[in-house]
């Protein structure tokens, strides 16, 4: 059997995934009594579906040394369940990273193809054209999130703002891979995860927004004239219907990200992280346990009713809850992506090193080492990579057979 080609039992279990991915950005917003989140139902299914798909056809994909990297640091997110400051939230903080783990396999497994790897690139930006209407909905009917901020159902309007921005270069590349009524579609969710993150008013949001519409500048080299004057026109009306549109308090919150960051406390945010580096240094090596940031900090902090003190930097909150070793294995994990993006070529390599630039400066200042974007972009580079001696291959035959024809010729 071909890679590209997928079994009856397959193919299922890769629709379950692909729903998987599309409930992303609606995962707080609906939830099954007594089963939770829909995201955790329909992911719980696809896992299931794809185990069962493995043992009807009786095969599993040859993993790539890249995964040992996110294996050794989960099964030492594991192992600080020995010495965790709290070992209830380290088993839940695991049992995460394995859902996770298997999500990333599933895609391994069942997205061999560019087809395929575009098909869950659609369905997660489908799934936020539901988290932007909501947020318009809540915005036209003042229903705030926080003051004069506006976030879909059971979003935090931060990790909003990063869900959406995350989705701009994967829409972008879609719009360019695609024709008539499609392409347009690409380009109003574009549009709509803008007007929602200026809504949302998170300024980190403004930041990585900005940063995921650099893939229209970059990758005018790769794309016609007509497309750029598309696109540069495109940019203009979305400007304008920002302008237009968007609260007076909203654009007021944004202006402040230069004072907040040369002079504030980033929302409180630096007094977490040096309640967290004390922790940091009392457990260099092993850390403090998986999960167990909120708990480290207590003393410090105290452990405020009905909310939990996040780390809010995904970076600082690796290296506390798992020390150094944990901080390492996680880190060269992400070299190996960074790697992975930079042996692509032409628009992929433009598309996939801005989604995880905007990922980087978003988990800034966001806990999100256990979010599913976070891994679902993860995985798809990964399956992009592996794709890739596969397409030189495809591009160095033309030139071969140029070669082969033209010395047949010559021959007498």
């Amino acid at each position: 059997m071909r890679r590209g080609n997928l079994t009856a039992a397959g193919r299922f279990a890769f629709v379950f995934l692909w729903l998987f991915v599309l409930s992303f950005p609606a995962e707080k917003a609906i939830n099954i009594p007594g089963l939770g989140s829909i995201s955790r139902v329909i992911g719980l299914i696809a896992l299931g579906a794809g185990m069962l798909a493995a043992l009807i056809d009786r095969r599993i994909r040859v993993f790539s040394p890249v995964h040992a990297a996110p294996a050794l640091f989960v099964l030492w997110t594991a192992l600080t369940m020995r010495w965790s400051v709290a070992p209830n939230d380290t088993a839940a903080n695991v049992q995460t990273y394995l859902q996770l783990l298997g999500m990333a396999w599933l895609i391994w497994e069942f997205a061999a193809t560019e087809d395929r790897i575009a098909s869950l690139m659609r369905a997660y930006v489908f799934g936020t054209l539901y988290a932007a209407f909501d947020t318009i909905s809540r915005w036209v009917l003042a229903h705030q999130t926080y003051y004069q901020r506006y976030a879909a159902a059971g979003f935090d309007p931060n990790d909003l703002a990063l869900t959406l921005a995350l989705s701009i270069p994967l829409s972008y590349y879609l719009s360019v891979r695609s024709r008539g009524a499609m392409a347009w579609v690409y380009r109003g969710q574009m549009m709509l995860a803008l007007l929602t993150i200026l809504l949302s008013a998170s300024r980190t949001g403004f930041l990585t927004v900005c940063l995921a519409a650099l893939v229209l500048p970059l990758s005018f080299p790769y794309l016609p004239r007509v497309e750029r004057k598309w696109i540069a026109c495109g940019v203009l009306v979305a400007v304008a219907a920002a302008v237009a549109v968007i609260p007076a308090n909203s654009w007021q919150r944004l202006s402040t990200i230069g004072s907040e960051v040369s002079s504030g406390t980033l929302n409180n945010r630096e007094l977490i992280w040096n309640a967290g580096l004390v922790s940091f240094r009392q457990h260099p090596v092993a850390g403090v346990g998986g999960g167990a940031f909120p708990r480290s900090v207590e003393p410090m902090l105290g452990f405020p009713k009905g909310w939990l003190i996040v780390a809010h930097n995904t970076f600082f909150s690796v290296m506390v809850e798992t020390g150094m070793v944990g901080f390492a294995l996680f880190s060269l994990f992400l070299l190996s992506l960074v790697l992975a993006v930079r042996r692509m070529q032409g628009l992929k390599r433009v598309v996939w090193a801005m989604t995880l630039l905007v990922w980087g400066v978003g988990v800034s200042t966001l806990s999100w080492e256990t979010r599913k974007p976070t891994w679902l972009i993860f995985a798809l580079i990964l399956a992009e990579a592996r794709l890739l001696p596969e397409m030189r291959a495809r591009r160095s035959a033309p030139r071969l057979g140029m070669r082969m024809g033209m010395k047949e010729v010559a021959l007498p």
